[in-house]
Formats: C-alpha cells, structure tokens, sequence
C-alpha cells in the first residue's frame, strides 16, 4: 500500500475480510511517504466527495460524517465505511422496506412521474436517480435473497415460458409424416411429377401415375416469443437504459461522484452479463403491449418476481423527494434514509389502526403555503392526514402555521379533530467513544449508551409549544422510550402501551430497522384509540 490511512487520534483502521473499515463520525489523515506520492494524494482527493476530504499540505484529511458504503480507491484497500453499528447493508435494507410501503400507497392519478418504457436522457433526473437507487439495491449483495434480481432472471433463462404453436411445412415426398385435409386439398391443386413405376400403378386410379414434388403437412414447434418473455426482455432492456443514463450524467458531474457511480454500474453490468447475452433472447420479439393479465406472469416463480420489481420501480419513481434523491445515490447518507424510513414506519403503524390509505399525494403548493418540493401526503378515510416535511410558517397554510420563525418537523400527524402529533426523527451513532470521541457531557454521554439526547427533547418542546401540537416525539435508533407528561408533577411515562388520545407532552420512541416497531405502534394505536373503535366499527359495518 503506497498511502498510509490512520485515525486523527491516532487508531488504526480493523481490517475485515480485506476490507479497512473506517467509522463515518471519525476523522483519518491519510498520507504518503514523500514528494513522490503528491500525485497519488490528488488522485485521491478528486475521487472523494468534495465535502467529505480537506487537503492540508501533504495529508488528506477525510470525515464521512454519516455516509456508509463501499470505495474502491486507487492505491488503498477496498475502504467499507460504517456509522456507529450501520453499515451499507443497513442502508440497503431500510431502501428496501421504503420501496415496499411506497409500491403499496394509492397514489393519485397523475402524481409523480412514470417510469417509461424506453429509456432517454431525456428523463426526468429525479425519475432516474430514484429508479437508479432501486436497481443498485436489487443488483448488490447485500440486498436480502428474496429482493435480488439476478437469481430470478436467471431462473427464468433456465426455464423459460414456452408456447406450442401449429404451423405449415413443405417437405419432400419421402420426408413427409403427417396429413390433413388441408394436406391433400394441396396435393390435388400442387405442380405432379412422373413417380416410380411401381409406385405409379397403386395411384394411377387417381393421380394418373402423378406424385406430388411436395407435400404440405402440418407441424408443431415449441417457441419462446411469448408475451411473458417479451415482457422480461423489456424490463431488461428499461434496467440497462436507467444505468447507461446515470453512468451519461455522472460523467458530466465528474470527480468522486463520477467514479463511484462508474465502478457501481461496472458491477451491476458484470452481474447482468450472463442474462443480458443469453441466446434465448435472439428468439424474442419487441413488446407491443404490457401482458398484465397473463396468469404466468403473475404467478409463475420468476416471472411473478420481476413483474413484482417492474411495480416497485415505478412506483418507487413516484416518490416525492425530489431534492434528495441525488444525496442519496452520492453520498449514501444514512441519517437522510433513517428520516425517511421513520415516516414509512408512522405510515405503517397508522395503517394497522385505519387499514389502507385511500390517498397519498404531493403536498400542494399555494401562495399562502410553501411546502419543499418532496413534501408527501397520505389520507385515510375519516379525515387522518400523514405529512412528511410540512413547513409551517407565519403564513397560514394547510394545517397551521408557526408564530415565529418557519418550522418543519419531519413528520406531521393531523387526526380529524385537527389535533397534531410531530415526530422527528434523529439518527445517533451507537458508539459514540469508538469514533475517538470521550466527553462526559451528558447529551454525549446519552449518546454512547444509545439512548435519546436532551437537545432532542428540547427541540420537541420547540415543536409543541410553537406549532400547539398535543405531543412531540423524537424517533431515534436506541432501546429507552420515555415520555414526558405535560401535567405538574406529574411522573414519565415509561411504557408506550399507557399513551392514550388525551395524552400531552413530548418524548422519545427507539425505533431501529430491522425490529420490532411495537413501541412505535404502542403509541401510535393509544393516540388514535377511539379512530380505532370508529375503524372497527366501519369494518363490521361494511361486511354486513
């Protein structure tokens, strides 16, 4: 290794599998050994974010602060950088579980963008990146087996739908072995020759010692120029379109962004190799038209996976972030993950007390109402309204408005009453003193033992008392729940199953990706109590 990586506080990186894992939160110094290794240290530099790298003389200094991921740099090993307990494959998998909840919300019509058929660079960026994030997820390793897309499209070469299909053939007399009506309508109007002589006495009677040069007779053959295979073959072809797009427009940002998307985009090639020059595929045609209601494609292992993926890509396009999709593909910024993948657990925790959404929607922008452009809405019957990102201001807009300074909570819960519930979600490494940070601050004492921070709760309290919201909770991946009850003397409340619909005050939710969210719905369910009875009661209701 011709550069040298270290810890600004002076820790060596553990190495694992061959790989130097580095925590996001700490600071390396990364240096050569002379003058001679200058050209290798810029070469460094420009292959790393901007924001994440700082040159002081002959040292890279290097703070990824909440970014997780792979780099595969020039003159080091393969760096795998982690936050706190996180790494890419949490990353992956709370991309996952956000594309699962967006694929079933019912979007209205119009919202968002389509993902179309035919691939342009002309498409819409944040359509693409969108796209582009679901398909490096689908094509990596980490995704969980069941998510991936290889090994389905490889089942699917293996044992390809296939279609029996009758048709005409012209053999040679002697060759021929079947016959129809068909058949000897065409003997009797095709071109004769003179036959063998003995073989010309037993036809004489009827074709005058005549053979026919040829017969028509029909055949059988087994094809896989189907719909369900044109339809793999389009969805092929879409997922290559999306990557040489993404690959065309880093190409023109350059830099560390350029050489990340390239090497990901080598990869998701390399593992498409095999399918993409299967011969089979020079057997079928172009797709005129989706085949949606084929029995095969919905239900035939293989098939069902890719038209499931075919869904969860458009749908996932529809997702209203519009100015954070790029963050996301760039920087793999987990904390920015962690915020949306809280509002898609809100979501899933109202929806086991309301059932499904019956609208989900961008917010709408008016001239009294300023909403950031991946504000997103989802309804329930009855009057529950789900924000993400609502901006409250001076001005008066759809739900409330702040009387001071503009305030935008990460999640906004409006109940039909008009009663307000705030969540915000607040991404903490889990190990605080292994990032070579020792304090015994209290907030970062809280810190390393994976507990909330009091600043958190502070900023509730900014929430509820500005915005007159009846409780304010911060979303954070640890194991307390507590919350503060706003009554005199009155104790915290440390068990999430004693909220109830009059409950006041601000706390705090542990919520981690990949367990349970009981808590989360603890909560949520003793806020909504008597929505619940109401859904319960219009569920009997419509059975009868």
């Amino acid at each position: 290794m011709a550069l040298q990586i270290m810890a600004q506080f002076g820790e060596a990186p553990i190495e694992v599998e061959g790989r130097l894992r580095l925590e996001a939160e700490t600071p390396w110094l990364i240096r050569g050994e002379g003058i001679a290794d200058l050209p290798l240290l810029e070469e460094l530099q420009r292959r790393l974010p901007a924001r994440c790298v700082e040159r002081i003389a002959d040292v890279l200094r290097v703070h990824f602060t909440n970014e997780v991921g792979i780099y595969k740099l020039p003159s080091l090993p393969v760096l795998e950088i982690v936050s706190g307990k996180w790494d890419d494959a949490d990353y992956e998998n709370m991309l996952s579980a956000i594309s699962a909840r967006v694929a079933g919300l019912p979007f209205a019509a119009g919202t968002g963008a389509q993902l179309p058929y035919d691939w342009s660079r002309s498409a819409d960026s944040r359509v693409l990146y969108h796209a582009y994030i679901y398909l490096r997820h689908i094509l990596s390793s980490v995704a969980p087996h069941e998510e991936r897309l290889a090994p389905v499209l490889s089942e699917i070469i293996r044992h390809p739908h296939r279609r029996f299909e009758r048709y005409r053939e012209s053999k040679p007399l002697h060759q021929a072995q079947r016959a129809d009506a068909r058949t000897v309508r065409g003997i009797l109007r095709g071109r004769m020759t003179r036959g063998p002589e003995a073989l010309a006495r037993m036809v004489s009677d009827r074709l005058g010692g005549y053979l026919p040069r040829t017969i028509d007779e029909p055949a059988v053959k087994s094809t896989v120029d189907v719909p369900e295979n044109r339809f793999i073959k389009a969805f092929l072809r879409q997922v290559v379109g999306v990557i040489d797009a993404v690959m065309a427009e880093a190409k023109n940002v350059g830099g560390a962004f350029e050489a990340r998307v390239e090497a990901e985009c080598a990869q998701m090639f390399h593992t498409l190799a095999p399918i993409r020059h299967a011969g089979m595929w020079r057997e079928v045609g172009a797709m005129t038209r989706l085949p949606i209601e084929s029995m095969v494609l919905q239900h035939r292992q293989g098939y069902r996976d890719v038209l499931r993926h075919f869904t969860r890509l458009k749908m996932t396009t529809r997702i209203p972030f519009k100015s954070r999709g790029r963050d996301l593909l760039e920087v793999k910024n987990i904390a920015t993950l962690y915020e949306m993948w809280t509002f898609f657990a809100v979501e899933a925790a109202v929806t086991r007390v309301l059932g499904r959404p019956a609208t989900a929607d961008s917010a709408t922008t008016t001239p009294l109402q300023k909403t950031l452009g991946y504000a997103l809405e989802i309804s329930w019957a009855g009057g529950t309204t789900l924000f993400y990102n609502l901006n409250f201001s001076r001005s008066k807009g759809k739900v409330g408005c702040s009387y001071s300074v503009p305030l935008r909570p990460d999640i906004t819960l409006r109940l039909p009453c008009g009663r307000l519930h705030l969540l915000d979600a607040k991404f903490r490494l889990q190990r605080l003193g292994h990032a070579g940070i020792e304090s015994k601050d209290d907030d970062n004492a809280a810190e390393r033992r994976g507990d909330f921070k009091r600043a958190d709760v502070y900023k509730m309290h900014t929430y509820r008392d500005a915005l007159d919201s009846a409780t304010a909770w911060v979303l954070y991946p640890g194991d307390r729940f507590q919350f503060f009850v706003d009554e005199a003397r009155a104790r915290p409340v440390t068990d999430a199953c004693e909220i109830g619909p009059q409950s006041q005050g601000v706390g705090a939710i542990p919520l981690v990706p990949g367990t349970s969210a009981s808590m989360l719905n603890a909560v949520i369910s003793g806020l909504m109590e008597s929505l619940k009875e109401r859904a319960s009661v219009g569920a009997l209701g419509s059975t009868r």
